[in-house]
C-alpha cells in the first residue's frame, strides 16, 4: 500500500512539475447534502479545489466540498450530521478557446459522512463514482461552473467557483 501510494504521489509531483496548475474555491448546492427529521435534504456548501492542466486536452482535479454541520430533530432528540466528500477526477477539454473552455468530469469520491445520536456517532465513509459537464471562463475573473452525478449519495452537485 505504501508503495502504491507514494507511486501516486511521485506521478502527481511529476505531472505537476510541467504543467499549469490552479487553486479554486467557491460554492456547492447539492441536492442531498443536507438532512432533517424527513431524510436527505438540498443544502448549499463550500467547494475547493486544485487543477493541474496536464496539456490543452487533459487535465486532473483534485476537489473538496464542505456541506455544514446539520442539526435536527430525530425522534424527539438532538442529532447532528457532518457530510463532506473529497474528489479526484479527470478533465477533458471538449471545447478550449483562449476565454471559454468545456469540459467533460469523471472520476472517483470519498464522501466523509459522521451521524450523532443520542450520544452514539455513527459513521458511514464511502468511495464512489462521478461524473459531469462543466464550463470555465477564462477572463479576468476565471469562474467555473459544473455539474455532476455523485454515485454513492445518488445527488447532483453544482459547483460555481473562481480559480486564483
Amino acid at each position: 500500500m505504501k508503495k502504491a501510494l507514494l507511486t501516486v504521489f511521485l506521478s502527481f509531483i511529476m505531472i505537476t512539475a510541467f504543467s499549469q496548475i490552479h487553486v479554486g474555491f467557491g460554492g456547492a448546492f447539492g441536492t442531498k447534502g443536507g438532512k432533517d427529521a424527513s431524510g436527505d435534504k438540498s443544502a448549499f456548501g463550500l467547494h475547493m479545489r486544485l487543477l493541474t492542466e496536464v496539456d490543452d486536452t487533459f487535465g486532473i482535479i483534485a476537489g473538496y466540498n464542505y456541506f455544514p454541520q446539520q442539526k435536527y430533530d430525530q425522534a424527539g432528540y438532538e442529532a447532528v450530521r457532518n457530510f463532506s466528500i473529497l474528489h479526484l477526477n479527470g478533465q477533458v477539454f471538449l471545447a478550449n478557446e483562449a476565454d471559454f473552455q468545456f469540459y467533460g468530469i469523471g472520476g472517483f469520491n470519498y464522501h466523509l459522512i459522521s451521524e450523532k445520536f443520542r450520544g452514539a456517532t455513527n459513521k458511514g465513509n464511502a468511495f464512489s463514482y462521478e461524473a459531469g459537464l462543466g464550463v470555465k471562463l477564462d477572463d479576468d475573473w476565471n469562474f467555473y461552473v459544473e455539474t455532476k452525478y455523485v454515485g454513492h449519495s445518488e445527488q447532483i452537485i453544482v459547483v460555481l467557483g473562481i480559480f486564483f
